[in-house]
C-alpha cells in the first residue's frame, strides 16, 4: 500500500498538522543552515533557511509564549538587497554582510556566493532577536532576526 493510501485509509490523527510559522525565541540556538536565492518583490533575494537542533540559552525567561526551539523547528531570514521601489536596501545588505563576515572567519575570504555554497549544511550557533512588522494593529507579524552567528 502506498503512503497516500495509508493516509487516506487512516483517520485525522494520522495526518500531519499544519506547520506553525513563528520566529525563534530571543536567545542562542544550535542550528543548521542552507541558502536559497529566490525572487521576492521582483528582486533576487538571498534567504538563509535555519533548522533548529536545540536552544542553548533563552535571553528572556521561559514562559508560555517563550519556549525553547524543538529539534527540527525551522525559520528563515531574508536579506533584501533592494527595496520595493528598486533603491538599495542598506539595512538588508548590512545584515547580510555581518553573516558573511562570520562565514568568512571560518571558511576564509571568498565570494559571498562561495561562502553561501560552502556553508550550506553547516552547524552554527546563532543569536536571535524577534522583529515585529505591522501594517495595522490587528495584524502584527513577528520575524526572526539573526544578530550573530558562529560556525561550529
Amino acid at each position: 500500500m502506498s503512503d497516500i493510501d495509508t493516509l487516506l485509509d487512516g483517520t485525522l490523527d494520522d495526518l500531519a498538522d499544519v506547520p506553525e510559522f513563528k520566529p525563534f525565541p530571543v536567545g542562542t540556538h544550535k542550528c543548521s543552515i542552507k541558502w536559497e536565492i529566490k525572487e521576492v518583490n521582483k528582486n533576487k533575494t538571498p534567504i538563509m533557511h535555519i533548522k533548529a537542533i536545540e536552544t542553548v540559552e533563552l535571553s528572556e525567561p521561559e514562559s508560555e509564549t517563550n519556549q525553547p526551539v524543538k529539534n527540527g523547528d525551522t525559520t528563515n531570514v531574508m536579506y533584501s538587497f533592494k527595496k520595493k521601489d528598486g533603491e538599495p536596501n542598506e539595512l538588508g545588505q548590512g545584515q547580510f554582510k555581518e553573516i558573511m563576515k562570520s562565514l568568512a572567519a571560518h571558511y576564509g575570504a571568498k565570494s559571498n556566493r562561495e561562502l553561501m555554497d560552502e556553508s550550506t549544511g553547516a552547524e552554527v550557533l546563532i543569536t536571535t532577536k524577534v522583529r515585529t512588522n505591522s501594517q495595522d494593529k490587528n495584524d502584527i507579524k513577528r520575524y526572526t532576526d539573526v544578530v550573530a552567528m558562529q560556525v561550529i
